[in-house]
C-alpha cells in the first residue's frame, strides 16, 4: 500500500473481495454486454492472481478482458488466454532499438507473445500509445498496420494520444516531474495519424 498525502493508492485484496465488488453492478453488465477488465500497471506482474480472478469471473458468466504490454513469460500469456475473452494489447514502438531506448527492453518478447495469442485464436485490439516526437512517425504507423494485416484475430487498432493527466501524481508522491514534457496533440494531428494507419490497412482504426 502507498499513501499520497493521506490518500490510499492501493491495498491487498482477495479474488473473492474483487468479485464481490464487481458483482454489485452485475445487472448492468448483463444488459450492456460488459464485464471485468484487468488494467494496470501491468496485470501479468501478478499473473497467478489475474488468472484466478478471470477464471472465477468466467465461471460466473462474465465477459473477461485484460490490458497488457505483453512483456511476460509466454507460458503466462498462454495460461491467461484460457480465461480471457479479449486482449487490449499495447504496441508502443515498432523500431526495436527505439523501443529499448524508451522502455528499457526490446520488443522481441512482446511481438512473440502477440503472435502466440493471435495464432491461438485470441481476440485482440491493438492499443497504441502515440507520443509526439517519440513514435508519431510513418514508420511506426505502417508497422502498426502491418501487424494488423499479418496476424489473425486483430479486431481493431486503437491509438491513445499522449496526455498529461498523470503529471499531478508526481507531486502527490513527492517526486520531481520529468524534465522533458511533451505537447498534447491537437485533434487534427490525431486525425492525420489515423489517416496514415488507414492507408496501409483495412482494419478498423480509431482513437480513445
Amino acid at each position: 500500500m502507498q499513501e499520497m498525502a493521506g490518500e490510499t493508492c492501493g491495498y491487498a485484496v482477495t479474488v473473492e473481495q474483487v468479485l464481490a465488488e464487481v458483482q454489485k453492478d452485475e445487472v448492468f453488465y448483463r444488459h450492456s454486454g460488459g464485464g471485468i477488465t484487468l488494467s494496470g500497471g501491468e496485470p501479468l506482474l501478478q499473473a497467478e492472481f489475474a488468472y484466478a480472478l478471470l477464471a472465477q469471473a468466467k465461471q460466473n458468466g462474465m465477459h473477461t478482458c485484460i490490458e497488457t504490454c505483453g512483456y511476460a513469460e509466454t507460458a503466462e500469456i498462454r495460461k491467461i488466454a484460457e480465461v480471457t475473452d479479449l486482449f487490449l494489447y499495447d504496441w508502443k514502438l515498432t523500431n526495436k532499438d527505439l523501443h529499448f531506448a524508451y522502455t528499457g527492453a526490446d520488443n522481441d518478447l512482446i511481438a512473440q507473445n502477440l503472435r502466440e495469442l493471435a495464432t491461438a485464436g485470441a481476440n485482440i485490439i491493438l492499443r497504441c500509445p502515440i507520443v509526439p516526437e517519440v513514435n508519431d512517425t510513418e514508420e511506426h504507423f505502417r508497422g502498426i498496420a502491418e501487424l494488423a494485416n499479418t496476424l489473425p484475430n486483430i479486431q481493431a487498432i486503437e491509438i491513445e494520444p499522449y496526455h498529461s493527466l498523470g503529471n499531478g501524481k508526481y507531486q502527490k508522491l513527492g517526486k520531481q516531474s520529468p524534465a522533458h514534457t511533451f505537447q498534447e496533440p491537437a485533434a487534427c494531428q490525431i486525425d492525420t495519424w489515423l489517416q496514415v494507419i488507414r492507408r496501409y490497412t483495412a482494419t478498423e482504426a480509431y482513437h480513445a
